[in-house]
This record gives C-alpha cells, structure tokens and sequence, in this order.
C-alpha cells in the first residue's frame, strides 16, 4: 500500500509540475526592428578601412545599412555596408570599434516611412534595406 501512495505522489507532483513545461501563450511578439544575427565577420582589412561579412540565408544587406559587430560578449564595432558585394560577401566600412575574423553580424530592420514619424527635418534612409532577394 505504502509503494501505491508513493506513485500517486509522484505522479500528483509531475501533473503539477507539467503544466509549466509547455511554455505560456502570453509570450511577447518579437518586435519588427529587434537587431537581428545576418552574418559574420570574414576578413578584416582594417589598413583599408573595411572588413567582409559573410552574409548567412538569402539576405541582401542594403547600401548605408548599420551594423554592429559583437565578439566575445559585448558589441565591437559599428560597421556601414558599402554596397560592394559579392555573392554571400558584402563589404562594410569600420565606423568605430574593433572586430575579428567569426564575430557576429547584427542588423536591426528599418521601419517603412510610412510607420516613420513626421518631422521636418530629412531622413537619409539607406537603399535596399533589409530583405530577401
């Protein structure tokens, strides 16, 4: 009988238990501009001024695009991309920081203008943006 109250227990337990390992429904949406991984550092030509991204998937990193490159932890570099590109590689200038050949390769979507506020100042908003091909 003891043996019997002990499997009720423990099933009792792992019934409770269970309802938290499927995750909740109240999740938040990731947001559309949330920086997101499209490469990673190829070459660095840092005489030159620029470095090689090796672009992952099918995306097309637009000219003017800003970018952060992060090493080990914290961001290293601010990256702009050219718009010299070939195949998967694009180049981007060295704006600020240090980078390494394999560290990641962030980009943060551009809102449509549509969604941009109204100012009156202009807004240089770089060509091609951040898509598929």
């Amino acid at each position: 009988m003891r043996g019997l109250h002990s499997i009720l227990c423990a099933l009792a337990c792992l019934l409770t238990a269970g309802c938290g390992l499927f995750g909740s429904d109240d999740e938040p949406e990731e947001s559309p501009t949330a920086a997101k991984l499209v490469g990673r550092v190829a070459s660095v030509h840092e005489a030159d001024g620029f470095v090689l991204v090796q672009g992952f998937d099918d995306l097309k990193l637009g000219d003017g695009l800003l970018l952060s490159a992060r090493g080990e932890g914290e961001q290293t570099a601010t990256l702009v991309v050219t718009g010299e590109r070939m195949g998967r590689y694009t180049a981007a200038d060295l704006k600020s920081g240090s980078v390494s050949v394999g560290d990641s390769v962030y980009a943060r979507p551009i809102e449509e203008e549509s969604e941009m506020p109204a100012t009156d100042a202009p807004i240089g908003l770089p060509t091609g943006g951040l898509g598929a091909e």
